[in-house]
């Protein structure tokens, strides 16, 4: 038998009733029997096709969110190394007295686990400035550290950090 028109359009009606979807609504809708509605149910694998179809709408759902959820880590990056750069550059030309770190190791730390590196080094290595004010090695620590990513800035190597 042939999926005339007629059909196809029961069919797609069928499909949008969703979780109301029953033969016996579409036989009432287009004023047919629901026998005649079984036959083309059976005849035109339409339960198949619905699972097919959702399927499909599952899988294009998905990827919009993946689409989504990196553009928005895409953005967030892009600002943390923003935030990142303005404060080396507002620590070196003595704009900032730093008496804690606890604000840059955040960003440092959450740029790092949005590019899906683990911040574990970085925590060892400055883990006393966290807790407390900055002393003379630590701050030696740190000040190597910001040299070192501000080179990696200069070189254009922290332009993506690992966000594709």
């Amino acid at each position: 038998m042939r999926e005339y028109p007629r059909i196809q359009d029961m069919f797609e009606y069928y499909y949008m009733l969703g979780e109301d979807r029953t033969l016996q609504a579409v036989a009432d809708h287009y004023n047919i029997s629901r026998v005649t509605v079984s036959k083309y149910n059976k005849e035109f694998r339409w339960e198949e096709r619905v699972k097919s179809r959702d399927l499909e709408v599952y899988k294009d759902l998905q990827q919009q969110n993946n689409d989504d959820i990196r553009t928005t880590l895409e953005s967030y990056h892009k600002v943390i190394k923003a935030s990142v750069a303005d404060y080396i550059s507002r620590l070196k030309s003595n704009k900032i007295k730093v008496d804690t770190v606890r604000d840059f190791v955040r960003l440092v730390e959450l740029d790092m686990k949005i590019c899906g590196f683990e911040a574990q080094l970085f925590e060892t290595k400055i883990s006393e400035a966290i807790n407390h004010d900055i002393s003379g090695e630590t701050c030696k620590t740190l000040n190597t550290l910001i040299d070192a990513l501000n080179n990696k800035i200069d070189d254009g190597g922290g332009s993506d950090g690992g966000v594709q």
